[in-house]
C-alpha cells in the first residue's frame, strides 16, 4: 500500500512537472492561479473519490484493488500539485538573478514547505484532527495560494540571454543524471525508514522524522548547489558533487549506530526521534540535494524554453525517485540487505561522476566493492572484519533475513535462571525466539507445542478453554490477525487434533517462511495462512459469520497498526464472528495510570460489542508498562476463576467498573475511527516509560 501511494504521488508529480513545463512557456497572468485552483479542487474531492473507489472496486482482488484505488484517489491531486514547480522556476529565471542561486532557492523553498507540512501533519495535525479536515485545510491553502498568485500577477520571462555554462555537453546527459539523483534520494529515504524502524520502532513519528530530515537535507543542498552552480563550471562541479554524495552516503553504514544513543537522550520523544534520524541520514540527503540545481543550471539553453527544460528535469528526477521507491523495498532490501543497499547507492553515485570528471575513481569504487564483500559474504575472516568495523551485526542466529517489512532473527533461547519452573526439559536447543526489528516477538519450544512463555498467551489459553464451545458439532474456527512465531496456533493444533479450523492473516510472507524453517511450523490442512493486510482479508464476503474466536496479535509493543484499532475495523471483525457467540481477543501494551490508548480502544470495542472485559496477568502495577487483554463479545463473558493447564488458579487481574470508567475518561477521544486514530500520541507515556527503563 505504501509503495503504491508513494509511486502514485511521485509519478503524478512527474507528469505534472512535464506538462506544467510546457504550459509555463506560454503562461498568462491567470495560468498559475488556475493551476493552483485545480490542485485545491483535486485535493478537496479526494475523500469523495475514495468512497467512489470503494463502491466500484470492491469486487477486485487485493493485488489489483490497492493500486487501482490509489491511482483513482491520489493521481489527480499528485498531477495537479506537480504543475506549479516549472512556473516558479520559469518566473525566477526572469528576475535577472544568477540562475543557479535562483533555482536552488526556489527548490529549497519548496522542500522547506514540505518539511513544515511533514512535521506539522505527523506530529500535530493527524493526532489532533481527522484526515478529512486535514485535506480540506490543504485545499484551502492551495486555493489561497492561487488567489495570491493572481494578485501578485506572477509572470514568466519570454526573452533574455541563454544561460551560460557547458550546457551543450550536458544536453543529452541531464535526464539520466536527474533520474540518478532522484533514485538515490528515494532509495536512501527507504533505507533510512527501515533502519530507523529497527532502532526507533515503526510509527508515524518515525516516518515523519525520516521524511522531514531528508527534506531538510534536500532544501539545504538545493541552496548550496544553486550557489555553487553560479560560481564554477557545471561539468567538473557536478562530477565532484556526485562523488561527495557517494562518500557521504557511504557514511550511513556507520552513523545509524548512533541513532539509539541519541534517541535515549532527554527531551520530547518526537524531537529525539528527529535528532536520531538526522544523525544517521541528514548529511547524505544534503549532499544529494546539491545535484538538482546544478543539473538544471547546466541544461538551460534558451529562455523561451526554460519552463519546458525545468519541467523535464524535475519530471526525470521524480521518475528516478519512483524507481527508487519501488525497487528498494520490493527488490533490493529483500534480495540483499540494508547495508548493501546503502553501498549500491554510493556506488551508483560514483559511477555517475565518471563521465563528468573524465576520470575513473578506481580506488573509491574498489573500496565500495570491498565494503559490500565485508557486509555480505558468509566467510569467517570477512565476517570478523565486518563486525570489528561495525558494518555487520552477526547475531548467533539460526535464521536471519531482511524482508519488505522487518529484519527477522530466529535464535536459541535460554530461560533466565529466576524464571518459573516448567514441565518438560529446557535442554537440547529446542527453545527459540523470533525478533522482528530487534523486538522479541515470541518464543517456541520445538519439543513442546503446548508451552507458552508469555503471560498474556497463558491468559489467552485460559480464556479460550473457558469459552470453548465443546458441544459444537463442527470444527471450531479461529482467526489470527498476525502470525509471528505461530506459537498459539501450534498449541491449538496439538490440543484439538480433530475439531479445529485455523485462519491466520500474516502480512509478511518472510515471517511465515522463518517460522517454517526455524520454528517448527508445519503445513497442516486445518490451518490456512494468508499473506495480506488483515482488513483486506477480513473484507472478503465468504468470511462473514464464520469464526468462534478472532485473536488480535498484530501489535508490536508500541508499534501499533492504527488502522486495526478503529471502530470500522472492529465492526468488520464483529461481522466475521459467529453471531451472538463469537469472541474477539486483543492484547495491547499501555500503562494503566495514563491509559489513554487502553481507554480509547476500550471505548471503541464497546461501541460495537455488548460486553468488554479487561484483564492482565501477574501483580497489578498501575504505573508500569503492562500487556492487557481485552475480550469483547455480544455474549456475557464469565471469566472469573481462570486456571492454567494444571488446574491451578491464574494470577490474573480483572479491572472492575470503576477502573473502566476511569479509562474511558482518560482516553481523550470518543472512539478511534478511520478518520481520527492518534494512536502514537495516545501511547506517548508508554514510549517515554520504555526510554526511562532502558536508561536504567
Amino acid at each position: 500500500t505504501w509503495s503504491s501511494v508513494l509511486a502514485t504521488f511521485l509519478g503524478g508529480i512527474a507528469l505534472g512537472n512535464a506538462w506544467g513545463g510546457r504550459r509555463a512557456d506560454r503562461a498568462t497572468a491567470w495560468t498559475l492561479p488556475i493551476v493552483l485552483f485545480a490542485a485545491a479542487a483535486c485535493v478537496a474531492v479526494s475523500p469523495w473519490l475514495d468512497g467512489l473507489a470503494r463502491s466500484l472496486l470492491g469486487g477486485l482482488g487485493h493485488g489489483l484493488r490497492v493500486p487501482v484505488t490509489v491511482l483513482l484517489v491520489f493521481l489527480p491531486a499528485a498531477f495537479a500539485m506537480g504543475l506549479p514547480a516549472p512556473f516558479y522556476g520559469k518566473a525566477v529565471l526572469g528576475t535577472g538573478r544568477p540562475a543557479g542561486r535562483a533555482l536552488g532557492e526556489v527548490a529549497a523553498a519548496g522542500a522547506l514547505g514540505s518539511v513544515a507540512g511533514t512535521f506539522l501533519t505527523g506530529f500535530a495535525l493527524i493526532p489532533s484532527f481527522g484526515t478529512r479536515t486535514l485535506l480540506l485545510v490543504l485545499a484551502g491553502i492551495l486555493a489561497a495560494a492561487g488567489l495570491a498568485a493572481r494578485a501578485l500577477a506572477i509572470h514568466t520571462r519570454t526573452d533574455g540571454n541563454a544561460a551560460e555554462g557547458d550546457q551543450t555537453a550536458l544536453a543529452r546527459r541531464w535526464p539520466v543524471l536527474a533520474a540518478a539523483a532522484g533514485f538515490a534520494l528515494l532509495a536512501l529515504e527507504i533505507a533510512a525508514g527501515r533502519v530507523a524502524a529497527i532502532h526507533l520502532g515503526t510509527s508515524v513519528y518515525t516516518w515523519t522524522a525520516v521524511i522531514g530530515v531528508v527534506l531538510i537535507g534536500l532544501s539545504v543542498g538545493n541552496v548550496v548547489g544553486g550557489r555553487l552552480a553560479d560560481r564554477y563550471p557545471v561539468r567538473p562541479l557536478l562530477g565532484t558533487l556526485f562523488l561527495i554524495a557517494s562518500a557521504t552516503t557511504a557514511t550511513a553504514l556507520w552513523t545509524p549506530n548512533l541513532m539509539g544513543r541519541v534517541a535515549d537522550g532527554g527531551g520530547a520523544w518526537t524531537l529525539r526521534v528527529a535528532a536520531a534520524v538526522a544523525v544517521g541520514f541528514l548529511l547524505p540527503s544534503l549532499a544529494i540535494g546539491t545535484l538538482s540545481p546544478v543539473i538544471v543550471r547546466g541544461a538551460l539553453e534558451d529562455p523561451k524554453t526554460d519552463g519546458r527544460v525545468v519541467g523535464r528535469i524535475y519530471a526525470w528526477g521524480t521518475l528516478g525517485a519512483v524507481a527508487g521507491a519501488l525497487l528498494a523495498p520490493y527488490v533490493l532490501i529483500p534480495w540483499f540487505s540494508l547495508p548493501v543497499l546503502v553501498i549500491a547507492i554510493a556506488f551508483g553515485l560514483a559511477v555517475a561522476a565518471i563521465p563528468l570528471r573524465g576520470a575513473l575513481e578506481l580506488p573509491w569504487l574498489v573500496t565500495l566493492v570491498l565494503l559490500a564483500l565485508l557486509v555480505r559474504l558468509p566467510i569467517d575472516a570477512l565476517r570478523t572484519t565486518g563486525n570489528r568495523l561495525g558494518l555487520r551485526e552477526d547475531v548467533p542466529g539460526i535464521y536471519v533475513d531482511d524482508s519488505r517489512y522487518f529484519h527477522i532473527v530466529v535464535a536459541p533461547y535460554e530461560r533466565p535462571a529466576d524464571a518459573p519452573a516448567r514441565a518438560g526439559s529446557d535442554e537440547g536447543g529446542a527453545m527459540r525466539y523470533m525478533a522482528l526489528d530487534r523486538l522479541v516477538h515470541g518464543f517456541v519450544d520445538l519439543a513442546d507445542p503446548l508451552w507458552l512463555e508469555y503471560e498474556y498467551e497463558r491468559l489467552y489459553a485460559a480464556i479460550v478453554e473457558r469459552l470453548w464451545p465443546s458441544d459444537a458439532d463442527r470444527p471450531i474456527a479461529c482467526c489470527f490477525i498476525g502470525g509471528g512465531t505461530y506459537t498459539y496456533q501450534r498449541r491449538l493444533l496439538a490440543q484439538h487434533p480433530a475439531s479445529l479450523a485455523l485462519h491466520t492473516i500474516e502480512i509478511d510472507p518472510a515471517v511465515t517462511e522463518a517460522a517454517r524453517n526455524a520454528l517448527g511450523l508445519q503445513i497442516d490442512p486445518r490451518h490456512r495462512i494468508v499473506h495480506a493486510d488483515a482488513r483486506t482479508e477480513l473484507a472478503r464476503d465468504e468470511l462473514a459469520n464464520r469464526f468462534d474466536f478472532v485473536f488480535g496479535d498484530a501489535f508490536h509493543d508500541v508499534g501499533v497498526p492504527w488502522h486495526l484499532t478503529t471502530r470500522e475495523c472492529t465492526a468488520l471483525v464483529r461481522s466475521r464472528l459467529r453471531k451472538g457467540t463469537g469472541v474477539y481477543l486483543v492484547n495491547i501494551v499501555d500503562i494503566f495510570a495514563s491509559g489513554r490508548f487502553l481507554g480509547a480502544f476500550l471505548r471503541t470495542l464497546e461501541a460495537e460489542f455488548e460486553h468488554v472485559v479487561v484483564l492482565s496477568m501477574g501483580e497489578r502495577k498501575d504505573h508500569e508498562r503492562q500487556t492487557f487483554i481485552l475480550a469483547a463479545s455480544d455474549l456475557p463473558l464469565a471469566l472469573d476463576g481462570l486456571t492454567d493447564d494444571t488446574g491451578a488458579p491464574l494470577a490474573d487481574v480483572h479491572y472492575g467498573p470503576e477502573d473502566l470508567a476511569l479509562l474511558r475518561k482518560r482516553a481523550g477521544v470518543p472512539v478511534l475511527t478511520d478518520d481520527h486514530a492518534p494512536v502514537e500520541a495516545l501511547l506517548a507515556p508508554v514510549i517515554e516509560k520504555r526510554r526511562m527503563s532502558d536508561e536504567r
